[in-house]
């Protein structure tokens, strides 16, 4: 798994919520940053770890932790970090992950302790889930800095610095591609490693790609999401000694408040081209993921494997035949809008419509398969347009990435079939 390549400056970012939980944080998700490191030893590089959310640290509102420093580390002692943070039993697991300010912490890191030029730069987000804000009650303190207070939920809603109001949708639609986007325009590379949580699901890319997810999000970019925010609609419970003695009590958020926000189009939280930043990790092995993290830590553009130019962010989903199928059925219908949006670009009236053909089982050279085929067709102002629409039929082989090929559709209306057999048709790039 370690490679050669210049050195740089690298913040790695760090989902250490409860999404994540606590047997996997201190376990694979340790064991990971090890090898996520070891792809750049040697290389001079300086690197720093974060935390997301943090402990202890009321001036940001717990939103972060700098763990270890940016700075030349000898391999020796950035792995003896790694281990001391395997140890501390108060480094996980947290309610939120603020990647807003996350970013906003790397970009602070970079121009105060950066050594290399800013097209030498990255950031890397290790995380199973989406982003989110805590609750100011629970991690908030009278010393806490105004800029961070505002980026909490808390009822009435607190407004940001644009006089917005901070719901759970601002905060995951408009205030992390913010960030984002300024360290972007920085010149640091920014990319996402999507991997399993405490529930054994990966967290859908399309969202770090800029397009919406089918969970969550209809196809016109029209998103809900439900959080509690506390504040008139929270409280606290009693006093009580916890199992380590200490004298505390528990926060009660209140009921949860739905909010619906449209996805701006072409504003993706990872680096251009999405398909090297938004990437993806299936399976707690390292012969599995070693590749992906090669893609993330390596200076693009180099070292890219050919393979991911002609694919989309479906071929990152994995064929699973021990669960009849619903892990993969699921990712392949929550990356389906980003897949067509390669082909059909959305923009502020026009979007593309995915639309499913019943899936087919099968077998490939004797594994178990499965096929269907995603139809991307232009809808414009809700009416669907002459624009000639494609096909992307996937083929998926138990214990294998899936497998895309885009079809175009013929002029006059036929296109090549988009079922195929799983019997006979194989995989243009087997896994």
């Amino acid at each position: 798994m370690c490679s050669s390549a210049s050195g740089r400056d690298v913040i790695i970012l760090v989902d250490a919520s409860d999404a994540v939980g606590a047997d996997i944080f201190y376990g694979k998700m340790i064991d990971m940053l090890h090898d996520l490191y070891c792809t750049i030893e040697g290389t001079n590089s300086r690197v720093g770890l974060i935390l997301l959310p943090g402990s202890s640290n009321p001036y940001v509102c717990d939103a972060y932790t700098s763990y270890i420093p940016l700075q030349q580390h000898t391999s020796a002692d950035f792995h003896a970090r790694l281990e001391a943070l395997r140890n501390d039993t108060g480094a996980c697991c947290g309610k939120s992950v603020p990647l807003a300010q996350g970013l906003r912490a790397a970009h602070g890191l970079f121009r105060d302790f950066g050594a290399y030029p800013a097209n030498a730069r990255s950031v890397v987000f290790v995380t199973a889930s989406h982003p989110s804000t805590p609750v100011e009650q629970e991690t908030c303190l009278f010393v806490s800095l105004p800029a961070f207070r505002r980026m909490t939920r808390d009822h009435p809603f607190n407004v940001d610095d644009n006089g917005e109001k901070m719901t759970a949708c601002h905060y995951k639609m408009r205030t992390v591609q913010v960030a984002a986007g300024e360290l972007k325009l920085s010149g640091a590379r920014l990319s996402v490693v999507a991997v399993p949580g405490a529930n054994g699901h990966v967290p859908s890319s399309a969202y770090y790609a800029g397009s919406p997810w089918s969970s969550r999000c209809h196809g016109d970019g029209n998103c809900t999401f439900s959080a509690p925010y506390g504040g008139d609609r929270g409280v606290w419970g009693p006093w009580y000694t916890d199992a380590n003695g200490a004298v505390t009590r528990e926060y009660d958020a209140g009921a949860p408040l739905d909010c619906s926000i449209n996805l701006r189009p072409g504003a993706p939280v990872v680096s251009k081209p999405v398909l090297t930043n938004a990437l993806r990790v299936n399976a707690w092995d390292p012969l599995v993921y070693a590749d992906t993290l090669a893609v993330a830590m390596c200076p693009a553009p180099a070292c890219l494997p050919k393979e991911l130019s002609n694919a989309t962010l479906v071929d990152g989903c994995v064929g699973d035949a021990a669960d009849a199928w619903s892990t993969t059925k699921r990712c392949i219908s929550d990356e389906s809008f980003a897949a067509c949006d390669r082909l059909i670009p959305r923009n502020d009236t026009c979007h593309a419509v995915a639309i499913q053909e019943p899936v087919v089982i099968g077998t490939v050279k004797g594994a178990p398969a499965m096929s269907t085929a995603l139809e991307c067709r232009q809808k414009c102002a809700g009416v669907f347009t002459p624009t000639r629409a494609k096909t992307i039929r996937v083929v998926c082989v138990h214990g294998g990435a899936c497998d895309t090929d885009i079809i175009d559709h013929d002029p006059h209306g036929a296109y090549y079939p988009a079922h195929y057999p799983t019997t006979t048709h194989y995989p243009a790039y087997p896994a």
